[in-house]
């Protein structure tokens, strides 16, 4: 039988998944994971905030975007302040219905992984990409910081404590948090990923056990980083430690709406 070698690129900036996440997943037989993939490309009902529960500062709005001519896609979706007459006005964005769907949680030997595909219109604006626990103030709506007081989560984000261009990674336990202010060591490295205005950008991350312990590891644009390893910062106590797909769009200043737009988010765990 012939035999095919398949090579894959740790560091990319297709548009696609990145293998260097992906790989297991994609070769466990159907059903092995649990597994949602969202795409955008409709139709979502408005009617029902297009299945997500928002709490708004001010203004703020989700909705299906079209492909602009500065801004393609096949299928978005798009977080917007949809405003900015004060600081931190925007939007807090949770995947839920009738209430909040906290069904992600890291546990022993079940690998949970996370990737998204995302474009903001000002990097120097406050935004979240993630998990969170059920929360109306993920990025806070007073002083414009990623709240982690009490909170269960792990994302990607930039606040008002942000450096510009910088990517932020924080993953939190009932308020024990490592946040990581310079994800991908940019500061050492200026040929490193840097959050752009209008530049489409993958993040993603690995909750993962390794030598009997569980670490979380951070990928942009397929590219891993400094995990994180202290298990007091890592939320896995399913019940109380479960997240949801969560997102953030806030205004730093008066000036211009926040945009997120999300091309596609993808969330699976080992069942």
């Amino acid at each position: 039988m012939a035999q095919h070698v398949q090579y894959r690129d740790p560091s990319d900036t297709g548009a696609a998944p990145s293998p260097a996440i992906w790989a297991e997943f994609d070769e466990a037989p159907v059903g092995a994971w649990a597994h949602y993939f969202q795409d955008y490309l409709g139709p979502l009902d408005p009617t029902t905030a297009l299945g997500y529960v928002i709490t708004q500062e001010a203004s703020g709005i989700i909705e299906t975007a079209d492909p602009t001519s500065t801004i393609t896609g096949h299928g978005m979706l798009n977080v917007s302040s949809d405003g900015h007459n004060g600081a931190h006005d925007g939007i807090n964005v949770q995947m839920g219905g009738a209430a909040v769907q906290e069904i992600w949680c890291p546990a022993a030997n079940k690998p949970l992984l996370f990737e998204a595909r995302i474009l903001l219109n000002d990097e120097s604006d406050e935004f979240f990409i993630g998990l969170c626990d059920s929360e109306t103030d993920i990025i806070e709506q007073t002083t414009g910081m990623l709240d982690t007081a009490a909170r269960n989560l792990i994302g990607f984000y930039t606040d008002a404590g942000t450096t510009a261009s910088y990517i932020e990674f924080a993953a939190a336990k009932a308020g024990s948090a490592e946040q990581q202010t310079d994800c991908t060591g940019i500061a050492a490295d200026a040929t490193e990923t840097a959050f752009e205005d209008n530049t489409w950008v993958k993040v993603g991350f690995m909750a993962y056990t390794k030598n009997n312990a569980l670490r979380v590891k951070p990928f942009v644009n397929g590219k891993a980083y400094t995990e994180i390893t202290d298990t007091d910062d890592i939320p896995i106590t399913i019940g109380t430690g479960d997240m949801a797909l969560s997102y953030v769009a806030q205004v730093a200043a008066t000036g211009a709406n926040a945009e997120l737009y999300v091309d596609w988010v993808r969330v699976a765990q080992l069942r």
